[in-house]
């Protein structure tokens, strides 16, 4: 793990030139700590690699910062030099993150209630059927609850390149086992839409079931005897665990699709961002000391009130 206060500054040595105004770039990768330097043509095209870069006073210098995570980063500078121009949109990200904050709420509660113990329940076929959805459906919001977390932790990662969240919530995702469920390589969109669906589709189901199973326990068949006290006592235990049930299933359904709905927001902020910031100064001094520093982006400091939101790196 990377030191929390490693510095990466640039310093810029200019023998005194005047009226001259060459190109120059410098290129700094926050995952490998490298600074490269390189010259370019009047066309911002690179002509050659410095290992010593002496760059004169008028020149023009253009600094890319790559690799670096918006959703965990923002980025200040501090440039100590005379009469310098900066150009661009500025340093701070947390205008372009801000409207994504309510992202964060980590308030699943996906549980499913216990499913009823009555013998009446077990030795039932339909019983049966409602065991196997809800094992099914808890499977799901399981997994949907862990690609969430999965999203969330990468975004919030200063480390991941844009390339290896991607890849990783894909990897996630493709541990949902359904039959009817697309291939999310192919299209993420399609894959989170058709689970929305499914999941949608297999609540109406156990829905149909429970309502089924609730009339079929409250109406007794024809010639069946009345039911003792205690028969009787279960069989009402019994409605009222199916309708807990539904209430459950409401819950945990409605939630499951909220968070699928995050996670499409977020995977669509996520392939719209820029990881990689480019600034264009004019050198009007002998020296030039320009020091970045990466703090804990708005955006992190929202998704995890313990974080004191500390310097990074500077």
């Amino acid at each position: 793990m990377k030191s929390i206060f490693s510095i990466f500054t640039i310093i810029l040595f200019l023998p005194f030139v005047t009226n001259s105004q060459e190109k120059y770039k410098v290129v700094y990768n926050y995952t490998t700590e490298n600074i490269s330097y390189f010259k370019l043509d009047k066309s911002y095209k690179v002509v050659d690699t410095l290992d010593n870069p002496k760059i004169k006073r008028s020149s023009l210098v253009e600094i890319q910062l790559k690799n670096v995570n918006p959703f965990a980063i923002d980025v200040e500078t501090d440039v100590k030099e005379e009469e310098i121009h900066q150009s661009g949109g500025g340093f701070n990200f947390s205008s372009l993150l801000g409207g994504i904050n309510t992202f964060s709420s980590d308030n699943l509660n996906l549980n499913v209630a216990n499913l009823p113990a009555s013998d009446i329940f077990k030795t039932s076929s339909r019983g049966s059927g409602i065991t196997n959805g809800f094992s099914d459906l808890n499977e799901k919001t399981t997994n949907v609850s862990a690609l969430k977390t999965t999203m969330m932790s990468n975004l919030l990662n200063p480390n991941l390149s844009k390339e290896d969240i991607v890849n990783s919530v894909i990897e996630t995702a493709s541990l949902q086992q359904d039959a009817r469920l697309p291939d999310p390589n192919e299209n993420f969109y399609v894959f989170l839409t058709q689970l929305e669906k499914i999941v949608q589709e297999d609540k109406t189901e156990l829905q149909s079931n429970i309502n089924a199973m609730s009339k079929e326990v409250d109406q007794p068949k024809n010639g069946e005897e009345a039911l003792s006290r205690g028969e009787l006592v279960e069989r009402n235990y019994l409605i009222n665990d199916l309708q807990n049930l539904l209430s459950s299933l409401n819950q945990s359904t409605f939630q499951t699709v909220e968070d699928l709905k995050r996670i499409k927001s977020l995977y669509t902020m996520l392939e719209a961002s820029d990881f990689s910031r480019t600034y264009d100064y004019q050198i009007e001094a002998d020296k030039v000391n320009i020091e970045v520093k990466f703090v804990q982006s708005v955006f992190a400091q929202n998704a995890n009130s313990a974080n004191t939101g500390s310097t990074l790196k500077c």
